[in-house]
C-alpha cells in the first residue's frame, strides 16, 4: 500500500503548489489593477491597500534609501 500512499502525498504537494501559484497570480492581478490610476504618491495608497490586503497586514512602511547608491 505504500506506493498508493506516495501517490496521494505527491498529489497533495502538486495541489499545494497549484494553490500557491494561483494565490500569487491573483495577488499580482489585484496590484496590477490598482497601479494604472496611480500617478502621484497620494494615490499610491490604493496600491498599498491592495498589498496590505494580500498579506493580511494593517500597516506597512515605505522606505526610501538615504544612500542612492545602496
Amino acid at each position: 500500500m505504500e506506493p498508493d500512499n506516495e501517490i496521494v502525498i505527491e498529489g497533495d504537494r502538486i495541489e499545494d503548489v497549484r494553490q500557491d501559484r494561483l494565490w500569487f497570480l491573483e495577488s499580482m492581478d489585484l496590484i496590477n489593477r490598482a497601479i494604472p490610476d496611480t500617478d502621484d504618491f497620494g494615490q499610491m495608497s490604493r496600491v498599498l491597500d491592495a498589498v496590505l490586503a494580500i498579506f493580511g497586514r494593517d500597516h506597512a512602511w515605505i522606505v526610501y534609501p538615504c544612500d542612492p547608491e545602496s
